[in-house]
Order: C-alpha cells, then sequence, then structure tokens
C-alpha cells in the first residue's frame, strides 16, 4: 500500500511560477494554459486545496484530475509522479478603453507548505458586432471592434474607420461593402483589419478570417465606388481584399495608399475588371499570388514593395497576375486591361514573378517603368534579375524589407511625386524603387 507522507519536509515542485496570458478579450473564453505539480519524493503527498487566491471572485477557472472550480480538494499525488492543472479565463467587461491587468494565482497547500503560481493577463473591453448592417457610420476610439460574423456597408452608405481602430475578425468573419468604405490611418496610428486572437502563434497565421464562400476579408461589390483605405495593415484572413466592380469608367473605384498587407492563405488582393490605385504600400507572404488582377480593368500600382521572398507557403504561382480574362467555364469573361507599374518591387522566389496574361484577346496598355521584377526577361526601362536577394532587402527571413545601403533600388526610381514613403521618410530627388527609401542612420 502506498505511503502518504505528512511531513512538513516532503517538497512538491511546479514547472512554472508564472501562467502568462496574452491580451484576452472580455466576454471571450481564452485558450486554455497548463501547468504540473511534480512530487519528487518516494512517497505520494496529499495536496489537500488547489485553489485560486481570489476565490469566487477569479476572472479564472482551474481543472485538475476532471475537476473543476475555484477550489480542488483531497488529490493524492504519488511519488515521482505529476498533476496537470489547466488554466483559462473568461474576463467580464471594465468598462475600460485601455488594456488592465487582470491578476490572481494558483495556492497549492499540502502538509502545512503552500506554492503559489502567478496568474497574469491583459483584459481588453471591445465593442461586439454581429450581423450588422451599417449605413453611414464612424468607428473611432481605442477600444477595438470585434466581428462575430459579417458586417455590411449598405448601398448608398459610408462607414468611416478613424486613426488607430483595431477591428477584430473571428472565424468565418468578413466585412462586406456594398457602399462606401474610407479609413483614415494614419503615420503612426494606423487602422488594422485582422484576427480576434492575439496569443503568439496566431499572430502570422493566415486564413483566421473571412467569407468562407468568397475566401477574402474585406469585400467589395459591384456597386460599391469612392473607397479610400490610408495607412493600413491587413493581415491573417484568407485573402486580403475582394473587388469585383466593373463600370464604364476608369475612376478608381478604390484607392490604397501607405498600407501593408501580409499572411494570407491565398492573395493579397484579388480584383476582377475593377479600377484600382495602390501607392506607397507593402504586400508579402501570401499563399497563391500577391496580386492578382482578372478578366481586364484598369490597375496602377506605384512605389510599392511585393515580395513573396522568402515563400514559406508551396506555390509556384507568380508574385504579381495582371489578365484580361478569367475562365467561368464555358465562357471566359474578358475585358480590355490597363496597366501602370511605376518604381515597384516584384520579387518571390520563382524565375518569373510578373505575368501578363493576354489570352483573351482584349486590348492590352502596360506602362511599366522603373521596377525590379523577378524575371529571367529583359524588360525595357526596368530591371530584372533572378538573383535570389537581389533588391537585398535588409532581412527578409524576419519580414524586414528596407533595403539594405548597398540595395540596386537606391536612386533607380523615376520621380513619381510621392515624396514619402511608407514609413513618413521623405524621398530625394533620385527616389529609390519601392515601398522604403533608403535613410542613413
Amino acid at each position: 500500500e502506498e505511503i502518504i507522507s505528512d511531513s512538513p519536509s516532503a517538497r512538491l515542485l511546479v514547472s512554472h511560477d508564472t501562467v502568462l496570458f496574452d491580451t484576452l478579450l472580455t466576454q471571450k473564453l481564452s485558450i486554455t494554459k497548463r501547468f504540473r505539480i511534480y512530487n519528487p519524493s518516494e512517497n505520494a503527498v496529499r495536496i489537500d486545496r488547489i485553489r485560486l487566491g481570489l476565490g469566487n471572485q477569479s476572472s479564472y477557472r482551474i481543472i485538475a484530475n476532471g475537476k473543476e472550480g475555484p477550489e480542488i480538494s483531497n488529490e493524492v499525488l504519488s511519488g515521482g509522479d505529476s498533476l496537470l492543472v489547466l488554466v483559462d479565463s473568461e474576463i467580464d467587461p471594465n468598462d475600460q478603453d485601455l488594456p488592465y491587468l487582470v491578476k490572481d494565482s494558483v495556492v497549492i497547500d499540502w502538509n502545512t507548505n503552500s506554492i503559489h503560481v502567478k496568474l497574469v493577463a491583459w483584459g481588453q473591453d471591445a465593442y461586439y458586432i454581429n450581423s450588422a448592417m451599417l449605413c453611414d457610420t464612424t468607428f473611432r476610439g481605442t477600444r477595438p471592434f470585434v466581428i462575430y460574423d459579417s458586417l455590411l456597408v449598405a448601398p448608398e452608405c459610408t462607414l468611416r474607420i478613424e486613426k488607430g481602430v483595431r477591428m477584430l475578425f473571428n472565424n468565418n468573419a468578413a466585412l462586406h461593402v456594398a457602399g462606401t468604405l474610407i479609413v483614415e490611418g494614419e503615420q503612426d496610428a494606423s487602422v488594422t483589419f485582422r484576427n480576434s486572437r492575439f496569443d503568439e502563434n496566431y499572430l502570422e497565421a493566415p486564413g483566421q478570417w473571412g467569407d468562407p464562400q468568397i475566401g477574402a476579408g474585406i469585400i467589395f461589390y459591384p456597386q460599391s465606388q469612392g473607397n479610400n483605405l490610408s495607412y493600413c495593415i491587413i493581415e491573417n484572413a484568407a485573402s486580403g481584399i475582394y473587388m469585383g466592380i466593373p463600370d464604364d469608367d476608369q475612376d478608381f473605384d478604390l484607392q490604397i495608399n501607405n498600407t501593408t498587407i501580409r499572411h494570407m492563405t491565398r492573395y493579397g488582393i484579388i480584383a476582377f475588371t475593377s479600377d484600382l490605385k495602390v501607392e506607397n504600400s507593402l504586400i508579402y507572404n501570401c499563399g497563391s499570388s500577391l496580386i492578382a488582377n482578372l478578366a481586364g480593368g484598369n490597375y496602377q500600382y506605384t512605389h510599392c514593395t511585393m515580395t513573396n521572398y522568402p515563400n514559406f507557403f508551396i506555390s509556384e504561382d507568380p508574385a504579381v497576375i495582371f489578365s484580361d480574362n478569367i475562365e467561368t467555364g464555358s465562357d471566359p469573361i474578358t475585358a480590355p486591361l490597363n496597366v501602370s507599374l511605376i518604381n515597384n518591387i516584384i520579387w518571390g522566389s520563382g524565375d518569373e514573378e510578373l505575368l501578363v496574361n493576354g489570352a483573351g484577346g482584349e486590348e492590352i496598355v502596360l506602362t511599366l517603368t522603373s521596377n525590379i521584377i523577378r524575371s529571367e526577361e529583359t524588360i525595357p526601362d526596368n530591371f530584372t534579375s533572378t538573383d535570389s536577394n537581389f533588391p537585398e532587402f535588409e532581412n527578409p527571413l524576419s519580414f524586414n524589407y528596407f533595403i539594405d545601403s548597398t540595395s540596386f533600388a537606391i536612386d533607380r526610381g523615376i520621380d513619381a511625386g510621392i515624396v514619402t514613403d511608407l514609413r513618413g521618410k521623405t524621398r530625394d530627388s533620385f527616389p529609390d524603387i519601392g515601398a522604403y527609401e533608403y535613410i542613413e542612420e
């Protein structure tokens, strides 16, 4: 029969002295953290109590050996064995805009001894939206907006999002724009569109939100017009932006500037027969192409860095695709294609990272000037190479796409009238190619 020691000298050890959670949204159950209690002794020890320091007032919950509660009693831990303790949290709203500290401890009592394991998290109140249709609405403030399902900007209506706002989307949630979306981020207060999980494993994980049928996070419908996205970070979706706005003019229905789009399962931007202008933006780490502008349209990219190098996905698609057609079954959709690429870096791990497909037989007008393109071909007025890091990004393995002091991109752009780069640094009279101007520190 196992001997249970009641000696105060009997030791218990814990695997962690602190269990630290990432920022936790109120009213949402956290991920489960865990630690172990070890008995290094030869004899068993009776754990009198495993309890939360704040008891029933705690924001945390513990589970051990199938038992749940603020307190678990009379657990016998055999010599040389361990006991797994699970901890999670669901924080009540506190009506605060800024994150606030949520602390407690797990107290383990045995044989007149105690060990404390600290529990630490930051709580974040939020505005929660579920299946809403908006008209002429403004989002502002420091509390994030959490989208549970779909959020629709109604036709002939405007959603305005002010600087610093965080838009957090649950799995399968998306922003649908049938009206107008105006995003007014600023250099030091960008607007973020991302998934609603803050734990470290999800910071760069793609495919965490987006409409499951369309496969995109922000979706612009045919009647949408006058959209402008400034200083945004769009990340972790299935595809970042999806638009299909065919019309009879070449006025830009969506303008994007000073924006970063990253960590997508499929595309950074996918557009069909649309009018799109993108400036001073960085697009990287997408599972298919960074840019797919299909079935014709009018597209203008200036001072952008678009790179799938290094490529952490298994994909043979070019980084950037323009096409005057798209296959839809028996009858392809075709339309004239007008493309302007000026002062961009188009890069990836393949030999040909820019594809222009004219199989639809429509009129195609290409303006390609002072771009760095990964290609085996010679493209007049542009710079091509297949050297793996020809643009000389500072640290692409860490997604750092600033250009190094010896970069070929330095001073090889033309004056395109965009006086500052993505960081707000002033371009000189011989601008560097891409979203970033090299500034000697």
